[in-house]
């Protein structure tokens, strides 16, 4: 489906589960299809911020998508609905 949506469909924003451990490849080629479409990674930080447990989790596969896009056209967003769990763009950018 992730290879069908990069290639072949037109989205703006693509938003990956980040909070469980990602069960496919993430293929610079089907990347770079969807970064040259125009499309948007998004990264939502509230599971991470909500279970520390599944902190490390997270952490890796948000860096497996970093490395692949090379930072360009990442979208990062709270996902949360409570605004306890909103962080300033401080606290962001040291995670």
């Amino acid at each position: 489906m992730f290879e069908l949506v990069c290639r072949d469909i037109n989205v703006d924003i693509i938003s990956i589960p980040f909070e469980d451990k990602i069960n496919f490849n993430l293929k610079k080629s089907q990347i770079k299809e969807a970064i040259d479409k125009g499309t948007f990674f998004e990264i939502c930080y509230g599971e991470f911020v909500k279970d520390i447990s599944k902190r490390s989790i997270f952490i890796s596969n948000v860096l497996m998508l970093a490395e692949v896009t090379k930072g360009r056209n990442l979208i990062i967003s709270s996902g949360v609905d409570n605004y306890i769990n909103h962080r300033s763009p401080y606290d962001i950018m040291t995670m």
